[in-house]
């Protein structure tokens, strides 16, 4: 039988126990840290477009870095909704970068009010970004993305949305492999929004050394 955490993994609950490995842990803060150089680069060209791609991108990299902190604090249901929304970050700057047009960037530049607000709820939603990005987009890119949609979007949706998945586990406790599968599927995401966020740069030896990163942190991902 799968080790579980205590029986209501939650806020309110003392000893909230993690089942993330310390390993793995430490090695995806590791895979992070050096990830986060891709930021901290300089992009061929900026435009507006450009600054868009980028801050979707860092927004899915915040995403990334919060599931793997409540991974460690043992919250694997706020994970799991967190590591949702890593997800549609990821799928927005791409999205962004090889769909959008200049009506949806300017619903995403001015500053917040209630008219903007209102005006950016007709971005195109998830699934329709999915549609959209599969014809344009690099098709290792477009794999991935739809590979991820296929075997964990309806379970994450179920997080999101307090369905069979969290209520189960919240009540009866977490199988521990759910841990390490949320951890390496979201480190495939953050090295996916590495290497797309790298490619802005046009620079060659550095977006090589992004990916080889793969390699050397392939214990952080799942098995392909």
């Amino acid at each position: 039988m799968a080790s579980r955490a205590c029986s209501r993994p939650s806020l309110w609950t003392l000893g909230v126990t993690s089942l993330l490995s310390p390993h793995l842990q430490r090695r995806s803060d590791e895979l992070a840290t050096e990830l986060a150089l891709v930021f901290a680069a300089e992009p061929a060209e900026i435009t507006q477009q450009v600054q868009l791609v980028t801050v979707a991108a860092s927004l899915a990299m915040e995403h990334w870095l919060a599931t793997l902190a409540l991974l460690g604090g043992g919250l694997l249901s706020a994970a799991a909704v967190v590591h949702r929304a890593q997800y549609e970050a990821l799928l927005r700057s791409v999205w962004l970068r090889y769909c959008a047009n200049e009506a949806h960037m300017e619903r995403l530049s001015p500053q917040v009010t209630v008219a903007t607000a209102q005006a950016a709820q007709n971005l195109a939603q998830s699934s329709e970004m999915m549609k959209a990005v599969e014809s344009v987009a690099p098709t290792p890119l477009v794999s991935a993305l739809r590979g991820f949609r296929e075997n964990s979007w309806k379970a994450l949706n179920s997080y999101a949305h307090a369905g069979l998945h969290p209520i189960r586990h919240h009540e009866d406790g977490y199988p521990s492999y759910l841990f390490e599968a949320t951890a390496k599927n979201a480190n495939g995401l953050g090295m996916l929004g590495a290497m797309h966020t790298a490619s802005l740069t046009e620079d060659e030896a550095f977006m090589k050394h992004i990916h080889s990163l793969q390699i050397k942190y392939s214990d952080c991902f799942a098995p392909k």
